[in-house]
Order: structure tokens, then C-alpha cells, then sequence
């Protein structure tokens, strides 16, 4: 990620599924000193996340959800907050079940990218954009949602699931195949958990850039 944020002379993260604010905490420890704009719905979450950014100037923080249409809908809380997900469970009790105790749903907001995009970026002039996604199964949706802007964002870093953990998840593959239909090709997979045998990867976080990014990013660099 790092040399990615680099490469491209990334300005501009926008965080998504922030949870506690850790994204957004590891890009200050990596000295990223640009814009972090994070999107996270869940009340309680946000809270913690608003006293990780208090005091950062670059640090924006929005009590929404993105997805492929703005609406309103319920997300599913479990005692595990990791495990908030806008779809219902298949199999993640099985694997997690010390952390997956549901504890209700909260109805939150949804938004499109393409919707939020200007009001987000207001006051940053010609962003490099860098989207990170962390949804639990909801990645291929906000991607949906950023259609009118996908131009703007030379790289996303997706979860994509080794196991699917919720209903209608994407499997990788498909995940994969869509990113690719929309110009992005991937960079690097990255583990992120494994199954109880230590070698099934459950989930991978993978980079992905758009497609002559690359070009460009060398042609600024060289003028």
C-alpha cells in the first residue's frame, strides 16, 4: 500500500467502513499527511471514531454507509463490532463464534459514491484518489455506487473473501471479475485470516489499480 500511496502521489484516502478510525490511525503512523475522508454508519463506532480524529484537519468523518443506491436499510451488530455487515450471516458463526453473538441491527444511511463525492472532496483541489474498503461483504456495492466517479480513483484495496462469510457475498472471483470490468487490475493479495488449520485464507485484502494509472503516474513524475 505504501509504495502505491507513493507512486501515485496519493492525496486522498477515503476510508470506508472505518469502524474505530485504525485505517486512518495507520496512515498518520506511516506519516500519510494527506486527506482521509471516513465513512462509517454504525452509532456507536462512529463515536469512537470522531475521538480518533478529533484534532486532524485532514481527517473528514461521515456517519454513512456507501453503497449502489442511497437509501436507508439495517445493519447487523454483533458483540465482535469487526463483524457489522449490511448482509445477513452464512457460515460466519461457525468459524467466529465467540466473536459473531448478534446483538440486533441499527437502521443506518446509504449513500452512492457518485451522490457524496463533491460534498466529500469539497475544498480539495484535483484529488489523487485512493478508496479502501473494509464493508464485510459489501465492497462490490460501493463500487457500484462510485460509478460516475471510478475515473477519479486510481486505486481501491477490496476484501475479498477465501470463504464467504455472508449471504449474496460476492466470491472472490466474481468480486475480482467485476473490479476488472471497471478498468482496476490487481497489484498484490494480502492475507488477512486463516482457517483454524493455518493455511486456508479466509479473507485476502487486495490492491488494485486503474488501468494506465501507472502511465500517468510516470509522466508526473518526469515532467
Amino acid at each position: 500500500m505504501v509504495d502505491i500511496l507513493q507512486r501515485f502521489d496519493i492525496d486522498c484516502v477515503l476510508d470506508v467502513g472505518a469502524h474505530y478510525g485504525e485505517f486512518g490511525q495507520l496512515l498518520r503512523d506511516l506519516r500519510f499527511q494527506g486527506h482521509i475522508l471516513s465513512f462509517e454508519p454504525v452509532s456507536a463506532s462512529f463515536t469512537r471514531l470522531e475521538a480518533a480524529s478529533k484534532g486532524d484537519p485532514k481527517w473528514r468523518i461521515f456517519p454513512f454507509a456507501l453503497g449502489s443506491s442511497d437509501t436507508e436499510s439495517q445493519i447487523h451488530l454483533y458483540r465482535s463490532s469487526d463483524f457489522n455487515s449490511l448482509l445477513t450471516p452464512a457460515g460466519v458463526h461457525d468459524r467466529f463464534e465467540s466473536c459473531t453473538e448478534e446483538l440486533g441491527v441499527e437502521t443506518i444511511a446509504v449513500r452512492r459514491l457518485e451522490s457524496v463525492y463533491g460534498m466529500c472532496t469539497e475544498g480539495i483541489s484535483s484529488p489523487h484518489v485512493y478508496l479502501k474498503m473494509d464493508t464485510q461483504g459489501y465492497d462490490v456495492e460501493v463500487i457500484r455506487g462510485a460509478a460516475g466517479v471510478l475515473t477519479k480513483i486510481l486505486a481501491i484495496q477490496s476484501e475479498l473473501p477465501g470463504i464467504c462469510h455472508y449471504s449474496k457475498q460476492p466470491q472472490l472471483c466474481e468480486a475480482l471479475s467485476y473490479y476488472w470490468g471497471q478498468g482496476y487490475r490487481p497489484t498484490g493479495f494480502f492475507p488477512v485470516n486463516h482457517e483454524l488449520d493455518g493455511l486456508t485464507v479466509t479473507e485476502w485484502d487486495c490492491v488494485l489499480i486503474r488501468e494506465g494509472a501507472g502511465s500517468s503516474a510516470e509522466r508526473r513524475r518526469h515532467c
